[in-house]
C-alpha cells in the first residue's frame, strides 16, 4: 500500500515492538506498510519488549529505542527516496521499507 503525505497534516505511522520481539510498521489504518512516498512523517514507536528494540535506518536516518527500554516515543522524520530497514538490533532479519 502506498501512503500519501497529506498537505495539511503530517501523516502518522506506528512502529511496534511486541513483547515477543515482533517488529512492524503500520499506517493509521493498522495496515502493514512496505512502501511510502517521500516526505515528513510522525512515527509513534510503541516498544513493549525489554529484550528487543526498534531501529529505523536509511538515507540520512538512524533512530532507535533502547534494548531494555519500554514505552512510547514520537519521532518526526523526513523520509527521502531510497530503501530503509527496520528491525531489532538483536535480530538478523531486517524488514524493508521503500520510499518513492
Amino acid at each position: 500500500m502506498l501512503a500519501l503525505p497529506a498537505s495539511a497534516a503530517t501523516p502518522r505511522l506506528l512502529g511496534t515492538v511486541t513483547q515477543r520481539s515482533v517488529v512492524s510498521i503500520t499506517n493509521n489504518a493498522g495496515v502493514p506498510t512496505a512502501r511510502l512516498r517521500a516526505g515528513k512523517y510522525l512515527i509513534l514507536v510503541k516498544d513493549q519488549s525489554q529484550k528487543c528494540n526498534f531501529r529505523l535506518q536509511g538515507p540520512g536516518l538512524d533512530r532507535a529505542t533502547g534494548i531494555r527500554w519500554t514505552g512510547q516515543a514520537t519521532w518526526s522524520v523526513t523520509l527521502v527516496r531510497g530503501t530503509y530497514r527496520y528491525s531489532c538490533d538483536l535480530a538478523a532479519r531486517k524488514r524493508k521499507l521503500t520510499v518513492d
